[in-house]
């Protein structure tokens, strides 16, 4: 009885170091979006990916379909478990829409693991226009005039710009709303801008 428990003993440690040993299956490609998700919030994206198999690098290169790769990234995911739409993803990232010039209109993320395609798919996210800077002139002969930057983020989305006024004394009582602010190209200060009122 002792002989043969010590035989089982080896054989069973045998196994658990071929076990052990064994590689991990690859994963497969499917090249459908299945496997990939997205979420916008805060001004940023979060993309996750459901991955199989032996993981050695996961890469997401995305870029947006406006002016093609000009704002391609590459990032690096990493693992965990998250459950988007009843289904669950291993593999996150969250950027900073910002780091694709703040555009709006289509991405497009391809996912690469241990080097191959994995999957990919394209995703549709709105960005309103931002203002990204203004500054205000004072001039001695028509009081004074504001200068705006305003993005489009991609979108061709500004049909107008309007520019509300008002002293901080009484609170909003003379409250002024300019015309439609004029488009056009200014530098003040070595800043440009693309409005004014």
């Amino acid at each position: 009885m002792k002989h043969g428990l010590a035989k089982l003993l080896s054989i069973l440690l045998c196994l658990s170091l071929l076990l052990a040993a064994a590689p991990l299956a690859a994963p497969v490609a499917n090249a459908n979006g299945e496997n990939l998700a997205y979420e916008v919030y805060n001004g940023q994206i979060a993309l996750y990916a459901r991955v199989s198999g032996s993981v050695s690098s996961i890469q997401i290169p995305t870029w947006t379909d406006y002016n093609g790769q000009d704002d391609i990234n590459w990032y690096g995911m990493s693992p965990g478990s998250w459950t988007i739409g009843g289904k669950t993803f291993n593999y996150a990232i969250v950027f900073p829409i910002s780091d694709h010039n703040n555009e709006g209109g289509t991405y497009i993320s391809h996912l690469y693991v241990n080097g191959s395609m994995y999957d990919y798919f394209s995703y549709s996210i709105n960005v309103q226009p931002s203002i990204l800077r203004h500054t205000v002139v004072q001039n001695q002969s028509d009081g004074f005039r504001v200068y705006i930057y305003v993005a489009d983020n991609g979108t061709s989305a500004i049909t107008s710009v309007r520019v509300p006024s008002w002293t901080e004394y009484n609170g909003q009582d003379d409250l002024h709303e300019w015309p439609t602010a004029t488009a056009g190209s200014w530098t003040v200060d070595g800043q440009s801008y693309n409005y004014t009122a």
